[in-house]
């Protein structure tokens, strides 16, 4: 097998990348490093986005010095790529370390020219450009770059025409960013102008262009004029029939005509074909059978991630003998792996990720001895570890083992330890116990190990990783760990930790002193009842991620560099932020002893997203600066505290915010105008304060994402607008326990969000701060009677909630168009009239309160249909008549349910009298209704037949009958005939 090289190296790293390993992905970089590889330009923008997914500012430092030395900083690429490293607050040192650094004037400009563009400054870069003496070709087609990647494709043009009035030729790069601008605007006539000025130039067979023509026709669904293009090159390269490629591969039902035929091409076309890469378009089906037809082009590098391919994999892929990188990940792949896979004998990444494959014996053969990384999480594997690894001495060379998010049973073998060169081991999200072999310790060259949610029980000592001095990333958590090493306990260099439900208390690890290099530490739910240590914040001055919630830690609130902090859960008491953390995304110290007011310092937090200081004890209004803060905040949860004074008006100045929860305070006031541009509001819960006036129309009419509102318990009166039913999105919706009045609008039988059954897809959820991991939204929702916090299932519920006001009138029939209704509550009211009779038709409803009011007449008998309710109400009315029966109905047997309506009889009330008929229940009428029709048309058919038979019986027996009927018949038709005569003769003497 031959030595690995530069393209070798990045290509894994790129593939770590687009499979969301970023830390795997900086280990393999730091690896190439160590074997004396000079990485390119194209390896240091792969790792620049995987330090900036992990937001490192020690990597970010690191991987930047590194590109000043190397001079790989006057690639424009790698320039952008690292400005985009630093944060907003960091850009001025971004700035400074590569001004520091000797340049001539011309790279200074590319730097600013970078720098500006980054930040999506056009006019400054313009500005920049203007000064610059003399512009070359790079320039101008860096201006008219920008001004194309800004979506100014006419401005684009017209700087092309400035580029040519100035003596200057545009070159093959200028046309092609202008033909990717044009097909991100749909500008067509734009497009076609570049292809017609291509072919009149000398440009007509250039490859990329022809390329970029491809593509650019392809998005715009124009495949006939994508495949004329081709057609007339002379030459096609590999960029040319990817571009095809993905051409038809926008369009799923052309592309299955033409799969195999385009398979087929390429191995036609090329003599040798080394790399091939058809990842992230739309393939489905089965893996096209003509892939087997490469094998004579010795490939060495596939990939086909990120497509929709299903069935199982061929057998025939692996006649490609000469592959050295496979990667069929994140398709709807399943079934078995052949067994012919064992004998890629050059095989040496094998990326298997995202897929549904069931079952796969074991790994043997020359592929165990070839393979250096071997990712297959989120399958559904479910051997036994043990059988599965088989005899783990013939894995010489493995260095990345993912079998993470399988069904994995079984133990981890004691023989893991002779697998010399393993670097990452990734075993979280199975089905593993037992205990943790202590030949772990002798895989030196560990550098990343995670079990995390699984069922191993052990004690955690020093001496596991005693000899694993490479160690960066450890993830014990959610075991039946204990965590038990020494207080002098010098641990490797570890950058990452998680024993987050490990025991590790009751006080505060001291081991942890000796570790300043870690940069993320989360030990929630650990037992520790502590105060924090002076000596712990020192050592965060390199960290970004901090979590140590749900212990019972004291002390001080933190002073450092942190971007996630969550100290959730914990005792800590007094302010809240005494300085400021300005490097903060996330911030949760929910569930404590806070005092004080809210700083106003916590509204120049410019990076913030997510800001939960709820279940605390401060209080004050809550400053009006929001419109200062971070743009990119989407979550805000003041809940359960003291505040006071109103809603601060800025808050509608974040454009993002999706989340705002401010219950349970004591803010008063009218809800502010200005909440009409909260366009991305998701979640709204105001209940439990003192609010005031009347419901904003724009709650329906401009907020347009709302799901979730809760106004419970404020001092809101007036009518319910009819206009609140504008909002489609809206499926949960608590008014109760206010002043309101008037009737109930009968647009509420129009929101749609309630008309359907929601599934786990309709979960409120949000991205999290860092990762690919989700969060739940939660509130707290009053279902069946009891207050619950909700959050994996707020999504599921669709909840009307209009008791404890003065309502009136009928309960509107439009009420009953609400199919996926769950919860329907109007109790303690002043309605009137009857139940609706179509109430069953809410198939879904599990909870009905329309208790203390004023309705009356029967229980409608649909009710028993309703086969999900579970919370029935119907008590202090004036309802009369039998209890209707039915199972659902009978399952209910409280008679609370009824109480307060005297002139109700039946189960579970006293039973009705025997001396007098039980008035009919609506379904009994029914019935009766339905047998009396069917009498009324079966009499009618009776009568017809038996009066025309009877008529020609007589007519058939009695001659005289005949004979007068028919003599009868004659004169009627005589007179018919001589009357028509006449008519028609004076018709004749008229005219």
């Amino acid at each position: 097998m031959t030595a690995r090289n530069v393209i070798s190296w990045t290509s894994t790293i790129s593939s770590l990348v687009s499979s969301r390993r970023y830390v795997e992905a900086i280990g393999s970089f730091k690896s190439m490093l160590l074997a004396g590889k000079r990485p390119n330009y194209v390896t240091i923008v792969s790792v620049a986005r995987a330090i900036s997914l992990v937001d490192s500012e020690y990597l970010t430092r690191e991987v930047h010095s590194f590109v000043i030395k190397t001079g790989l900083d006057l690639e424009a690429s790698v320039v952008t790529a690292i400005l985009g490293l630093y944060s907003v607050n960091a850009i001025t040192d971004a700035v400074r370390l590569f001004y520091e650094t000797p340049k001539n004037e011309r790279s200074s400009f590319w730097i600013g020219f970078a720098l500006l563009y980054s930040f999506g400054e056009v006019d400054s870069c313009r500005h920049l450009f203007d000064i610059l003496h003399p512009k070359d070709v790079v320039a101008w087609s860096a201006m008219v770059s920008v001004y194309a990647q800004a979506g100014k494709p006419k401005i684009a043009l017209n700087t092309l025409k400035q580029m040519q009035s100035a003596n200057e030729k545009p070159n093959e790069i200028t046309f092609v960013s202008l033909l990717q601008a044009c097909s991100l605007m749909g500008a067509e006539e734009h497009g076609k102008s570049i292809h017609s000025h291509v072919y009149r130039k000398e440009y007509s067979q250039h490859l990329v262009l022809n390329s970029a023509l491809i593509d650019f026709y392809s998005k715009l669904g124009r495949l006939s004029q994508a495949k004329a293009v081709f057609d007339h090159m002379d030459s096609k390269d590999l960029i040319c029939w990817s571009s095809m490629i993905n051409g038809y591969g926008a369009f799923e039902q052309y592309f299955n005509q033409r799969a195999n035929e385009v398979a087929s091409k390429i191995a036609e076309a090329a003599d040798s074909l080394a790399y091939l890469d058809l990842s992230g378009n739309q393939f489905s089906g089965s893996i096209p059978s003509t892939m087997a037809n490469l094998t004579s082009l010795d490939l060495t590098h596939l990939d086909l991630h990120g497509n929709e391919f299903s069935g199982s994999i061929p057998s025939t892929m692996a006649n490609l003998t000469s592959l050295e990188f496979l990667d069929l990940s994140y398709n709807s792949i399943g079934g078995r792996i052949p067994r012919s896979f064992n004998n890629l004998c050059n095989l040496r990444i094998l990326q298997l990720s995202g897929n549904s494959i069931s079952s796969w014996e074991r790994l043997t053969g020359c592929l165990a001895n070839s393979l250096e990384a071997l990712y297959v999480s989120r399958n559904q594997l479910k051997e036994s570890l043990q059988v599965w690894l088989g005899e783990t001495s013939n894995f010489k060379t493995l260095k990345f083992l993912d079998l993470s998010d399988n069904l994995f049973s079984g133990f981890i073998p004691s023989s893991i330890g002779s697998l010399s060169s393993l670097e990452e081991l990734y075993l979280a999200d199975n089905k593993l116990g037992g205990y943790i072999p202590q030949s772990i310790g002798k895989l030196s060259n560990l550098r990343s190990f995670d079990i995390a949610n699984n069922s191993f029980t052990f004690v955690i000592t020093e001496s596991l990783f005693t000899k694993v001095e490479s160690l960066e990333y450890i993830n014990l958590a959610h075991n039946n760990l204990v965590w038990n090493v020494i207080s002098q306990w010098l641990p490797p260099n570890i950058l990452y930790i998680d024993i987050s439900s490990c025991p590790v208390g009751p006080k505060f690890p001291s081991w942890l002193q000796h570790h300043k290099s870690v940069s993320s530490l989360q030990m929630s739910n650990s037992s520790i009842s502590d105060v924090i240590p002076d000596w712990f914040w020192n050592i965060t001055v390199k960290m970004y991620y901090l979590d140590l919630s749900h212990n019972q830690l004291q002390g001080k609130l933190p002073n450092s560099f942190l971007q996630i902090l969550d100290l959730s859960n914990d005792s800590f008491s007094g302010p809240v932020l005494e300085k400021n953390m300005s490097n903060l995304i996330w911030l949760d110290i929910s569930n404590n002893f806070l005092n004080g007011s809210i700083p106003s310092l916590l509204c120049k937090l410019e990076s913030l997203e997510y800001l939960d200081l709820s279940n605390n004890y401060l209080h004050g209004n809550i400053h009006d600066c929001w419109g200062n803060t971070s743009k990119s905040i989407w979550y805000i949860n003041f809940s359960n505290n003291n505040f006071s004074g109103e809603i601060p008006s800025s808050l509608s100045d974040i454009p993002f915010l999706a989340s705002l929860h401010l219950r349970n305070n004591c803010l008063s006031g009218e809800l502010p105008s200005t909440m009409k541009k909260m366009k991305s509001l998701v979640v709204l819960d105001l209940a439990h304060n003192k609010l005031s006036g009347v419901i904003p129309t724009w709650l329906g009419e401009n907020l347009s994402s709302l799901r979730i509102l809760s106004l419970h318990s404020n001092m809101i009166y007036g009518n319910i607008p009819p206009q609140i039913s504008n909002n489609s999105s809206l499926q949960y919706l608590d008014l109760s326990h206010n002043n309101l009045s008037g009737t109930i609008p009968r647009s509420l039988g129009d929101f749609s969000a309630m008309t359907k059954i929601h599934n786990v897809s309709d979960q409120i959820i949000f991205p999290e701060a860092f990762g690919d991991e989700t969060i739940w939204d939660n509130i707290v929702m009053i279902l069946k009677g009891v207050e619950l916090e909700n959050s994996k299932t707020l999504g599921f519920y669709n909840v009307i909630d209009l008791s404890v006001n003065s309502l009136s009138g009928d309960i509107t029939e439009e009420l009953t168009r609400l199919l996926g209704l769950v919860s329907l509550n109007l109790s303690s009211n002043y309605l009137k009239g009857n139940i609706p009779n179509k109430i069953g038709a809410l198939k879904q409803l599990e909870s009905l309160d329309l208790s203390r009011n004023r309705l009356f007449g029967e229980v409608p008998s649909s009710l028993s249909t309703l086969n999900f309710l579970s919370k029935l109400n119907l008590s202090y009315n004036n309802l009369s008549g039998r209890i209707p029966s039915g199972f659902q109905l009978q399952t209910l047997n409280d008679s609370s349910i009824y109480i307060g309506n005297d002139n109700l009889c039946g189960p579970p009330l006293s039973p009705c009298p025997t001396n007098e008929v039980p008035p009919k229940t609506e379904m009994e009428r029914e019935k009766d209704d339905e047998f009396k029709m069917t009498g009324f048309f079966v009499s009618i058919g009776v009568g017809i037949v038996v009066g025309f038979w009877g008529f020609c019986a007589v007519l058939i027996f009695k001659r005289s009958w005949r004979i007068a009927y028919y003599r009868f018949c004659d004169d009627i038709i005589e007179k018919v005939i001589v009357a028509k005569i006449i008519w028609f003769a004076r018709l004749k003497r008229k005219i």
